[in-house]
């Protein structure tokens, strides 16, 4: 019986750990990662002005800032923009679970993923991996509370390269 020395098989291992694939990425996720919505998320102290200050675009226009309004029924009035292209864009949300809102027309669901403690920064998401921001209360954030949410990015599968300052 022939035994390979510690060094062959050791370059052996790693050769073949070269050949396993990375997990694909749907989106801007890696596909079938975990992710989690934030389960103290509080629409109320959610409404008001957003501005993006970091997202996943692939050549689409930023959001740019987003104002979250109350509405009586319990939903959410959605606005996003404008974009120099385009006029803003308005869209319900009802909450769907904790820290998760369903569009009413049926769009891609908004998870909020994490919000510091004084919301002041949050990060939202989708689980197909279509879209991912980080977003401020003013258009320049802190370097903890960026960091922050790019470790929340990553943690829940995002990839985090490709994570793109706004230019606001």
């Amino acid at each position: 019986m022939h035994r390979l020395s510690p060094l062959i098989a050791a370059a052996v291992m790693a050769a073949l750990a070269g050949c396993v694939a990375a997990p694909p990425v749907a989106g801007y996720r890696t596909e079938g990662a975990q992710m989690s919505s934030i389960a103290a998320f509080d629409p109320a102290r959610f409404q008001g002005r957003w501005y993006e200050v970091a997202g996943f675009h692939a050549g689409k226009c930023a959001v740019g800032a987003m104002t979250v309004t109350r509405q009586t029924t319990g939903q959410m009035l959605v606005t996003e923009g404008p974009c120099a292209s385009t006029p803003p864009r308005q869209y319900l949300v009802a909450p769907s679970g904790a820290g998760r809102l369903a569009p009413v027309d049926g769009s891609a669901p908004l998870w909020v993923l994490w919000v510091d403690g004084g919301y002041r920064t949050a990060v939202i998401g989708t689980p197909s991996g279509e879209f991912g921001y980080v977003l401020n209360r003013t258009r320049s954030i802190p370097a903890d509370r960026m960091q922050a949410a790019r470790d929340i990015l990553d943690f829940n599968g995002y990839d985090v390269t490709q994570l793109r300052p706004s230019g606001l």
